[in-house]
């Protein structure tokens, strides 16, 4: 058997921070309802006992508080066939606000379910701790705007090279290979061939995730800040950005 955990998510009018071990499954506002899968195999860095938080705050475009909800189901797969098939549900919560005031529309819940990968990923076990003391807001905002201009320029070589890392340790944890990476990279530049970067406005806020070594940043309404767009569509990249411990310079991680 082939171990493939998977989070079944449905957010209705809230804020939601879903996280893993301190690291994002999902991180931003929705207005009316939202649902969607995510394998979580590449957010899981050890085997064993694993944290799953769930935070709901108010939704950030309504003036009054609405009625929210958040439900998320994480499932153990079988992935050693052709098609998944459904072992156990390993953890769920469900959270709900009635709208009645802004700090009944405020909750927290957290819980903890066992999870084991045959390769576990390492992207921010190697990394330093960079949360104390550090103000790195405007370098992060830099090497934003390198990454944009890269895919911008379309020198798509540079940004594998960039990401080659972490499309590995991905990949493996997902118990696929180099064909994938390709995949997901023709995917990519596809996607960005006909439009054009949103410039960031410097509004940007920093977010710190995985116990202060990773970083990334969000717009005031919690979008991820790295979005490019044409007439019809955007497209938002995620980036998580670290220091590797023994070096000095950003990864994306």
């Amino acid at each position: 058997m082939f171990n493939y955990y998977v989070a079944h998510i449905g957010i209705t009018s809230c804020v939601a921070d879903i996280s893993l071990n301190d690291v994002p499954l999902f991180f931003g506002c929705v207005d009316g309802y939202h649902a969607f899968s995510l394998p979580i195999n590449p957010f899981i860095s050890f085997q064993g006992l694993q944290t799953l938080m769930v935070k709901m705050l108010p939704s950030t475009t309504n003036m009054k508080p609405t009625s929210g909800k958040i439900w998320i189901e994480i499932s153990l797969y079988d992935g050693s066939g052709a098609r998944l098939e459904k072992v156990d549900t390993v953890s769920e919560i469900v959270m709900r606000t009635d709208g009645s005031s802004i700090l009944s529309s405020i909750k927290m819940e957290s819980k903890h379910f066992e999870a084991s990968i045959s390769n576990p990923v390492k992207r921010w076990e190697e990394c330093q701790k960079i949360d104390e003391g550090r103000d790195l807001r405007s370098s992060v905002m830099t090497y934003y705007n390198r990454i944009q201009k890269i895919l911008q320029r379309k020198e798509y070589n540079v940004y594998t090279s960039l990401i080659a890392d972490r499309e590995k340790q991905v990949v493996q944890s997902l118990g696929l290979g180099q064909n994938e990476i390709d995949k997901r990279q023709r995917m990519l530049e596809n996607e960005l061939s006909d439009m054009k970067p949103v410039q960031l406005q410097g509004n940007e806020v920093l977010h710190y995730f995985c116990g202060g070594k990773i970083m990334a940043l969000y717009t005031p309404t919690m979008e991820p800040a790295l979005r490019f767009e044409n007439d019809e569509d955007y497209l938002s990249i995620d980036l998580f950005v670290g220091i590797k411990k023994g070096e000095s310079t950003f990864s994306i991680i």
